[in-house]
């Protein structure tokens, strides 16, 4: 049976090639249950059912009861409906639009923590407590492990630190060793490591929740405290024996991690056995943030090549793909492009003359030509970078002519310029993407809004906290 080219994964939808399906099936996107998939070692081609059955992405999306959020908001908006009947702006909404906002408040997570919490929680996706936010956080698809960290590591702020102590309590480290442990610490949250404080701080919690997990371990030791030392050692010695800063004849040798920690236990040595194989495992296995959807746009951007780039050089022209946290892929799809020349034209170009691979990104749209093995010299399918366009700016109009029956025109909202045309395979192919689209727009229209609501709201609220802080002065 011929492979698809185009199908749909839950929502947002992701809809990959068979060529591209290894570059993302290891990862947190990856389709679960109802798929038959078969992948080549030699080709990197996989087929895939059309008819599969995926899990959402996000899962389910459950909203908790309704709050009253007076202490937050102090004044709830209304809408009127032309009736003259008042209602709540938190009445309950559309699947589609609950799904649309729970994707924002992750997107704006994804680029301000703060900003983003505060969104999910008006929002009613998550309670104003820690208990809360540290299950919400806990093992949650859609956002990024780095600023996970930025924001449980705000040491200023005791909600945030309450949050970090009841995020990591939800861990269960029983019988692990300490460094597996810190392991599947890492797999959770990205330690912000470039600020001692926060790293520090978070070891410290991480230490507490091994030791209640762990006391018939920690009984063997002098001091509790004697753990906590261990654990940032082993943060240290994993950045010693991976940093590309560091050169190999400078790295740490397993004989001087023992000899650092003589006498870390009130002055007792620790077990030289169990340091020499702490040593051995963080040598062969950095320490790393587990996957999320920041590292899936990493791995389809090395699939990318730019034009005129260095060689090796795999990045789009303006910014790396992963640069913006909040960017997650939404779909990859196989297009034709039309050019303007040929358009209105009667005669017939071939099948595969401008296909076009178009991945599809929350915030911007990448169209690429798949190079041939011949022209990328390697096995893996890689794919040339042509152009971007950037989703807040597009307008969608659909069209039919004899020769491109599935065409989608993409325009300019303000210019009116044609921006690209398209036709697609079938009709069905045509309306995913067309779908797809559209939901990405509007996702980037509320999360535009929510962000100039929020910021004016938070600015005026400061306002008002500066002048009530200045009377206080005064008087």
């Amino acid at each position: 049976m011929e492979s698809p080219t185009h199908w749909t994964v839950g929502s947002p939808n992701l809809i990959v090639s068979p060529e591209s399906l290894h570059v993302i099936r290891d990862v947190v996107f990856e389709p679960q249950g109802g798929c038959s998939t078969s992948v080549s070692g030699n080709s990197g081609n996989a087929s895939v059912s059309p008819t599969a059955t995926m899990e959402p992405l996000y899962g389910k999306v459950h909203r908790p009861p309704h709050r009253n959020y007076s202490s937050i908001v102090k004044k709830k908006s209304v809408k009127f409906h032309p009736a003259g009947t008042a209602t709540a702006a938190s009445e309950a909404v559309d699947d589609v639009t609950l799904r649309r906002q729970y994707r924002v408040g992750l997107n704006l997570f994804n680029q301000n923590p703060e900003l983003g919490m505060e969104y999910l929680m008006k929002k009613d996706f998550v309670d104003y407590s820690p208990s809360a936010v540290g299950k919400f956080l806990r093992g949650r698809k859609g956002l990024s492990k780095k600023m996970m960290g930025h924001y449980l590591c705000q040491l200023q702020r005791p909600f945030n630190l309450a949050t970090l102590h009841c995020f990591v309590h939800e861990m269960d480290f029983s019988g692990l060793h300490l460094d597996i442990a810190l392991r599947h610490l890492y797999q959770e949250v990205t330690p912000p490591n470039s600020e001692a404080q926060k790293v520090e701080k978070i070891i410290e919690v991480f230490s507490k929740r091994y030791i209640a997990c762990n006391q018939l371990f920690a009984n063997q030791f002098r001091s509790p405290d004697a753990i906590f030392v261990l654990s940032y050692a082993i943060v240290l010695l994993n950045t010693d024996l991976h940093s590309k800063a560091m050169k190999k004849a400078k790295r740490m040798k397993r004989e001087d991690f023992v000899r650092n920690l003589r006498g870390a236990d009130q002055g007792a040595d620790l077990d030289t056995e169990m340091l020499q194989g702490i040593y051995d495992r963080i040598k062969e296995n950095e320490l790393k943030a587990g996957p999320d959807h920041v590292s899936q746009v990493s791995r389809v951007e090395e699939t990318i090549l730019c034009h005129g780039g260095k060689k090796g050089k795999q990045q789009n022209p303006k910014q790396p793909l992963a640069s913006d946290t909040s960017r997650r892929l939404v779909c990859f799809c196989r297009l034709t492009e039309v050019p303007d020349a040929q358009l209105h034209k009667k005669a017939k170009i071939k099948a595969d003359a401008h296909q076009r691979g178009i991945f599809l990104f929350n915030d911007l749209l990448v169209v690429t030509k798949t190079l041939s093995k011949k022209d990328s010299k390697k096995t893996a399918v890689h794919y040339q970078f042509r152009s971007y366009l950037e989703l807040r700016d597009l307008r969608i109009n659909v069209f039919s002519t004899n020769q491109f029956p599935f065409g989608v025109q993409l325009q300019d909202k303000l210019t009116g310029k044609i921006a690209g045309t398209f036709n697609s395979r079938s009709q069905a192919d045509q309306q995913r993407f067309v779908n797809d689209l559209e939901e990405s727009i509007a996702e980037m229209t509320e999360m535009e809004h929510a962000k100039s609501i929020l910021n004016d709201d938070n600015a005026r609220n400061q306002m008002l906290q500066d002048e009530d802080n200045a009377y206080e002065t005064l008087c």
